[in-house]
């Protein structure tokens, strides 16, 4: 009688043991889990971020070059005119 109130007992110990463990391993896998999603959310935003950067990069490099063309036209227009002036002036 007192060996299996033992016994009893020890398994009972045994069964709560094993609850608090898969409980453990489950609120650990929950934690890793979400620990992973938020590194993946993170990854996503940075690339997110960093392609919304090379497009204004290249936005702003195609308008310099724009405004890098017409004012190279607009001089040699200005060039242009002074040989005609000049030319006209002899």
């Amino acid at each position: 009688n007192f060996y299996k109130a033992k016994w009893g007992s020890i398994r009972a110990a045994q069964a709560q043991n094993a609850v608090a463990r898969d409980k453990s391993r489950a609120t650990r896998d929950q934690t890793r889990q979400g620990l992973l999603e938020q590194k993946h959310a993170n990854a996503r935003n940075s690339k997110e971020q960093s392609q919304n950067l090379l497009y204004q990069k290249k936005e702003r490099e195609a308008q310099e070059r724009q405004a890098n063309t017409e004012r190279s036209q607009y001089l040699k227009a200005r060039k242009e005119d002074a040989k005609k002036r000049a030319e006209e002036e002899r």
